[in-house]
């Protein structure tokens, strides 16, 4: 849902260009747990034909491929942005959950 509100709002400067859902997309990947992870996958790869899925998986290849992609740069252009050290390892993950 927030990689879907990113998109919708990345170009909209009234929405401070997406910024905050971009955040909230490297909150929510932070917090998954192991067990949650290994459900996300089974779901992306049972729904991997769905148009939203393929749309997102689109969106992470363009946009959080790697840390100068557009949407890691929103993401760290956020006021709450704390320059985590784990950005390798969120996208990573990332590009994990949606190949």
């Amino acid at each position: 849902m927030k990689l879907t509100a990113y998109r919708d709002r990345r170009n909209d400067p009234d929405k401070d260009l997406g910024r905050h859902h971009a955040l909230d997309i490297f909150r929510i990947v932070a917090m998954l747990t192991e067990s949650e992870r290994d459900e996300v996958l089974e779901r992306v790869r049972r729904f991997s034909e769905n148009a939203q899925v393929r749309s997102c998986s689109q969106w992470v290849r363009s946009d959080f491929a790697h840390t100068t992609s557009e949407g890691m740069l929103a993401m760290r252009a956020h006021p709450l942005w704390n320059q985590d050290p784990h950005m390798d390892l969120f996208l990573e993950t990332l590009n994990e959950l949606l190949p």
